[in-house]
C-alpha cells in the first residue's frame, strides 16, 4: 500500500514541476464517513486522510486541484449480540476538483467553490467488535468513485506560500460490495487544511 502511495505521489509531483502555473503541497484532514446499504441502519464514524496536492492555475479565477490521499472510510452498526460493530476501509483516493475563486485576485484571503469527482483504490478492510478484529477485505470491490463538491478559503502567507482550509462532500456512486446480492455506496464529509507552494 505504501509503495503504491509513493508511486502515485511521485507521478503527481513530477508532472507538476514541468509547468510554471503549478502549485504543490500537502494536505490532511478529518471527517465523517458512512457506507450505505439495504437492510441495516448504519452510522457515520470519524476518519482521517493525508496526502499531497497539486494545483494548476488557468487564470486568476479558475484552477484544477488534484490530490493523492491515504483515506479511511467506514461505518458502524449494532446487532443483537454487539452494541457497536465498526468496519473501517482504507483507500488511496485521487480527487480531481475544478476550483472557482470568488474573491478578487489581489486579496490575501480568497474564498472559492470546488466541484469534481474522486477515484479510489481499495487497500483493506477490518471489522471490529468488543472481542475481536477481523480482516474483511474480500467483502469489497477494488475501486470506488463518485462526485465531490465543497468550498473553502485560501490564505496567502507570502507571495509563494498559501494555506488552504476547506470542506468537501463525497458521494460515492460505485457499488463497492463484492457480494452481487448487496449494494454498498460510500459517502463522506471532510474538513481539511493544507499548504500550497507556488513553483513559478
Amino acid at each position: 500500500m505504501i509503495k503504491k502511495f509513493i508511486f502515485f505521489a511521485f507521478i503527481l509531483t513530477s508532472n507538476t514541476v514541468i509547468s510554471q502555473n503549478f502549485e504543490v503541497g500537502v494536505q490532511g484532514g478529518y471527517g465523517l464517513s458512512n457506507i450505505h446499504f439495504e437492510g441495516t441502519s448504519s452510522h457515520s464514524i470519524g476518519v482521517g486522510n493525508v496526502g499531497i496536492i497539486g494545483q494548476y492555475n488557468f487564470d486568476d479565477r479558475w484552477s484544477i486541484l488534484a490530490k493523492a490521499l491515504y483515506d479511511r472510510k467506514g461505518f458502524k452498526y449494532s446487532s443483537i449480540r454487539e452494541s457497536e460493530i465498526k468496519e473501517t476501509l482504507q483507500y488511496i483516493d485521487f480527487p480531481l476538483m475544478a476550483k472557482f475563486h470568488l474573491s478578487h485576485p489581489k486579496e490575501d484571503v480568497r474564498f472559492y467553490i470546488q466541484a469534481g469527482g474522486f477515484f479510489g483504490l481499495f487497500q483493506s478492510a477490518e471489522n471490529t467488535t468488543s472481542i475481536k478484529q477481523t480482516d474483511v477485505s474480500d467483502s469489497y470491490e477494488t475501486v470506488d468513485y463518485g462526485a465531490a463538491f465543497g468550498l473553502g478559503l485560501e490564505i496567502w502567507v507570502t507571495e509563494k506560500l498559501s494555506i488552504l482550509v476547506d470542506t468537501e462532500v463525497n458521494i460515492g456512486v460505485a457499488d463497492i460490495s463484492a457480494d452481487p446480492n448487496q449494494n454498498l455506496t460510500s459517502s463522506a464529509t471532510k474538513f481539511s487544511a493544507g499548504l500550497l507552494y507556488s513553483i513559478n
